[in-house]
């Protein structure tokens, strides 16, 4: 019976550990160890942890001091005992029977990256999560290998692969790959990027088991003011690395994608009035118009673009004109 090993890295999360762990330890498969890494929390996390450890001896607790949640989830790795490798956030919860389908999957398939989809939920609606009762059939699942798990990570299931929350790795096949530690933002893919790079076997549970926490919060809170040029590196990386490929279609995407980060930054930036960082956006911007892939990508996206850095008002407007056009089309193709 193939052992799993459950990574989860924890910084003040008294509010929903508890709940969290307990989705796991609840799961149909009990071959389990819970690796709980804490990145120097400074409120009761790690005191419910432990007591959760005294009824479950699979829960594991281990504090460091903080590096960040790279360097916690390296360290879970380099601890890690179990023959498959799942990453789960200290704020989410999973459903009962995903640990096991996806194992069973990946052990009938012979992959070595396993994956559902999502759900985005708040904190009531995780809370009415324990009382939905669970399915005890199999689920159907997909499964690609090559190039056909590249256009996965790049287009089909980009947003389900994006984040490393709900994966299941075969342990032996990760090697020497670990996240790094100097990466603010998208730490996450391009860990996930290098390792759907190598085209192995790969399932899909089209079923959405993995449960993210939305959280309540002003913009003013929101990790999109914090600035730097490594915000957008694991971005720049992916789309760069691509290029370099003559992955075409792929960096493209990226390069959108890095547009769309930039505009996003911005108008968060320039509401809060943060002058100087949103000075350093624009500079970033700017420099973006020189790069290869850009003029590749369509009129109405680089209007758009430059309108968001020199005319907020037309940028503005833009967007409700295409909202309009999208909403007038589908209401066209209706009537046809």
């Amino acid at each position: 019976m193939k052992k799993i090993s459950i990574i989860i890295p924890m910084y003040n999360s008294e509010a929903f550990i508890r709940q969290t762990i307990q989705s796991v330890i609840q799961q149909t498969y009990s071959n389990l160890e819970v690796l709980v890494v804490d990145d120097g929390s400074t409120d009761e996390g790690v005191k419910i942890c432990r007591e959760l450890s005294l009824a479950d001896n699979r829960i594991h607790v281990y504090s460091l001091e903080k590096r960040g949640v790279s360097a916690a989830r390296n360290y879970g790795l380099s601890i890690a005992n179990g023959e498959y490798i799942f990453f789960l956030d200290s704020d989410d919860m999973i459903y009962p029977s995903l640990l096991k389908e996806l194992l069973c999957q990946m052990e009938e398939q012979e992959a070595v990256l396993g994956f559902c989809s999502y759900m985005r939920l708040d904190s009531k609606e995780m809370d009415a999560l324990e009382e939905v009762p669970y399915e005890k059939e199999r689920c159907d699942c997909q499964s690609a290998k090559g190039e056909a798990v590249q256009e996965w990570f790049h287009k089909t299931y980009k947003n389900d692969m994006s984040g490393i929350g709900g994966k299941m790795f075969r342990a032996e096949m990760l090697g020497s790959l670990r996240f790094d530690e100097n990466l603010m933002n998208g730490e996450d893919t391009w860990f996930v990027y290098h390792f759907a790079s190598q085209g192995a076997q790969t399932v899909f549970l089209p079923q959405k088991w993995y449960y993210y926490r939305k959280h309540s919060g002003s913009v003013t809170n929101s990790s999109a003011i914090l600035f730097g040029e490594k915000y957008f590196e694991s971005t720049k990386r992916i789309r760069d690395s691509e290029y370099q490929k003559k992955n075409l279609d792929f960096a493209l995407e990226w390069e959108m994608y890095f547009i769309y980060q930039m505009e996003k930054k911005y108008l968060v930036l320039k509401e809060i009035g943060k002058k100087k960082e949103y000075r350093k956006v624009k500079e970033i911007a700017r420099g973006e118009r020189k790069h290869p892939l850009y003029s590749l990508i369509s009129r109405k996206e680089r209007s758009l673009f430059f309108s968001c850095f020199y005319c907020i008002p037309l940028f503005r407007l833009q967007r409700y004109l295409i909202y309009l056009c999208s909403k007038w089309k589908q209401r066209l193709c209706r009537l046809l």
